[in-house]
């Protein structure tokens, strides 16, 4: 499934006061209008699973889902990036994560090194009672877990707690870990960057972002190699930056709550999506050259708009030494919460988004691609709605830097370039016949094709499949018969009427769905290649044919399986006229019987049906071997019988009065019990013919 995202024009009403606003934050140069036309699609890779808050890649092609309810799931991609989850969650710490509110498993980071050492690192609200090192619950555990000899198993045993930190408020936890890009393999740190929000609260009440006594509201960065025996186990690496206070792991402060942060993985900039109180989202920005310290400014700032007046003396554009966003954007009604994404540095579609930072918003779905404008400033270039049916919670990037998003209903989606027009190749109907002869041809009278997409398709075929199971198998059984299709523009139709089907010898008797598949050979790219089938209504029935020579013509059976039946069988064909078919003469007629005035028509029986062969009787009026020609004008009775009477009425004369084979008294026509000519004889009345001649003790019929 595909969402077109569709460029959002104004969809709010401002006064002029909030229409300032959005053209000073909100808004691209004017250079940077004429791109905003640039789109990008949503392709639809995976759903149905929990709440999905993070996305990471373990550096081999696959992606691990983080949900918030505490598991893990494994999602392998084949070549053409089609996706399959892994039916077992790679990890499953329920019973160990409190969720409540924004609490949860909330991060997944793996270690540079995974591939060798199998160590992976997450960042959850734990329950006191099922983890030891957890003071409270709703505390933000960071854990090191192994995975196991299955590499889409992780080792739930292996749990080893790197640092706990204390909350006591159920939302702006932060919970993003990113490993620092480009590790220097000799110098024997892995440095571990972790977001944490400011605690919870409306306005930092107690104003930890800027303590730096807090490791709340801040950046940190730690050494997760060579861990210690007690907490926090992680090491501070010696190029953090000096700051006052007692957490020599802040990198960076003055965050409210930070909802995802990435590195660019070609420069190694890091970019940080904070969440606004009241008025303003925001993105904040740090060079890979940055030696660590800056300040983004909450609580006294939102965004660039002064929050405390007091506590910002210098205002929040950049002075005081407060470190400005490169990008934010004003709230209007209703819900607001930027979410944070990547610098797209993928190949599908870098010549249009190449170096594009993604970033959406949480609530209303909305998709920002932003670019330095090369004046030191970052523009947006494209502003989209997604029309999402759910919340945009997190962004992922693959091992290829392919770009895909989460959301909060359990779908992800993969971010590419629009697709062009496509074919869409389908089968509107089937009309095949109630039954076929296996090792035969069945006539199936129409199957039609459409190209019901928005560019033309090129030329393929509609093939014939015999299916047990329609809806799951359609290419069961193929019957090695395909009805060619021409290319057809968008819209365009195809009927394939009256195409001798081939029933394989192979299929078993019995009920099978006739289906016909249109490109089934693959032949054409289509925008969906899961609608090119349709099955007939009706079941065919297919049974054993023993091939007889000729058609029997009034059964409502294909005899020679030919997948013609009775009057359409060309063996049933008659040369004779039915019965209601008009004539000139009676041997028109397979009656003989033509009748009528002017406008004569046939008489009798419709259907001749063959008695003999040959005509053997010649003198009956009927036409005994259907051939259209009776008695004498049949050529089987034109020979040296001339009939004379219709029976043997003479029975001894020595001829075949009625030309059935048959001479005299062998002919049943003369049951007769005088004696004939040559008989013995007493008496005149012994012989047929009343003469009994002969010398006393001899005589015989004359």
């Amino acid at each position: 499934m595909k969402f077109r995202f569709v460029k959002r024009g104004s969809r709010r009403s401002f006064n002029p006061l909030q229409a300032l606003l959005v053209l000073l934050f909100c808004m691209p140069p004017v250079a940077a209008l004429a791109q905003l036309a640039t789109e990008v699609e949503l392709q639809l890779v995976l759903s149905g699973l929990p709440s999905v808050v993070d996305l990471q890649s373990a550096g081999d092609s696959r992606l691990f889902a983080v949900s918030q309810g505490g598991t893990i799931h494994v999602i392998n991609f084949d070549a053409q990036g089609q996706a399959t989850l892994v039916a077992t969650p790679f990890l499953d710490l329920g019973s160990q994560v409190s969720v409540s509110n924004e609490r949860g498993l909330l991060g997944l980071a793996f270690h540079p090194e995974y591939d060798s050492n199998g160590y992976f690192y997450v960042n959850y609200s734990c329950v006191a009672t099922e983890v030891p090192e957890c003071v409270s619950d709703g505390d933000t555990i960071i854990a090191r877990f192994s995975v196991s000899t299955d590499p889409d198993s992780a080792d739930a045993a292996s749990r080893l707690v790197m640092a706990t930190i204390a909350q006591d408020a159920s939302n702006h936890n932060g919970g993003q870990l990113q490993f620092e890009p480009f590790p220097d393999p000799g110098d024997g740190r892995t440095i571990l960057y972790i977001a944490m929000g400011d605690g919870g609260g409306g306005n930092d009440p107690n104003q930890r972002a800027q303590d730096l006594d807090s490791l709340l509201g801040k950046m940190l960065r730690v050494d997760v190699d060579n861990p210690g025996a007690t907490l926090p186990r992680y090491n501070v690496p010696t190029d953090n930056p000096v700051l006052p206070g007692s957490n020599d792991e802040i990198w960076a402060y003055g965050l409210r709550n930070p909802w995802r942060f990435s590195f660019d993985r070609l420069t190694g900039d890091i970019h940080i999506a904070d969440v606004g109180q009241n008025a303003r989202e925001e993105i904040n920005f740090q060079a890979a050259s940055s030696s660590g310290g800056e300040n983004y400014g909450w609580r006294q700032c939102e965004g660039t708009r002064v929050n405390f007046a007091a506590e910002a003396p210098d205002g929040c554009t950049g002075g005081g030494g407060l470190t400005p966003p490169i990008l934010e954007y004003s709230h209007g009604e209703g819900c607001f919460s930027v979410t944070g994404g990547y610098v797209y540095r993928g190949s599908e579609f870098d010549t249009e988004f190449g170096g594009t930072y993604f970033y959406a918003d949480y609530c209303t779905g909305e998709l920002w691609g932003a670019r330095p404008d090369g004046g030191g400033s970052w523009s947006n270039i494209m502003d989209q709605d997604t029309g999402l049916p759910f919340s945009i919670t997190t962004f992922g990037e693959r091992h290829n830097g392919e770009l895909y998003l989460g959301t909060g209903g359990g779908s992800i989606y993969r971010v590419r370039p629009p697709s062009s027009p496509e074919p869409d190749l389908v089968v509107n109907n089937v009309d095949g016949p109630l039954y076929g002869f296996k090792g035969g041809v069945i006539n199936v009278a129409n199957a039609q094709a459409q190209n019901q997409g928005g560019a033309a398709a090129g030329a393929n075929g509609l093939g014939y499949y015999f299916s047990t199971d329609p809806v799951n198998n359609p290419d069961q059984n193929f019957s090695g018969t395909d009805c060619p299709v021409p290319a057809l523009d968008a819209g365009a139709l195809y009927n394939c009427d009256n195409i001798m089907v081939d029933v394989p010898d192979s299929l078993a008797a019995g009920s099978y769905s006739l289906v016909a598949i249109i490109d089934d050979q693959d032949l054409v790219a289509e925008s969906n290649e899961t609608n090119n089938d349709r099955a007939d209504n009706q079941l065919i029935e297919i049974i054993d044919c023993d091939f007889p020579e000729f058609e029997v013509c009034d059964d409502g059976i294909d005899n020679d399986c030919d997948g013609f039946v009775d009057g359409s069988d060309s063996d049933c064909q008659l040369a004779c006229a039915a019965q209601g078919d008009s004539c000139t003469i009676n041997s028109d007629c397979c009656s003989n019987k033509c009748r009528g005035g002017r406008n004569k028509s046939c008489k009798g029986d419709p259907i001749c049906t063959p008695t003999e062969n040959p005509e053997v009787s010649c003198i009956d009026g009927i036409d005994n071997d259907c051939d259209g020609l009776v008695d004498t004008d049949d050529p089987d009775c034109q020979g040296p019988c001339n009939p004379t009477e219709p029976v043997e009425v003479s029975c001894d004369d020595g001829l075949d009065n009625d030309c059935d084979g048959l001479v005299d008294l062998d002919d049943p026509d003369c049951p007769v019990s005088c004696a004939v000519k040559g008989d013995a004889c007493s008496l005149n009345s012994d012989c047929c013919s009343n003469k009994c001649r002969g010398p006393s003790g001899g005589k015989s019929c004359k």
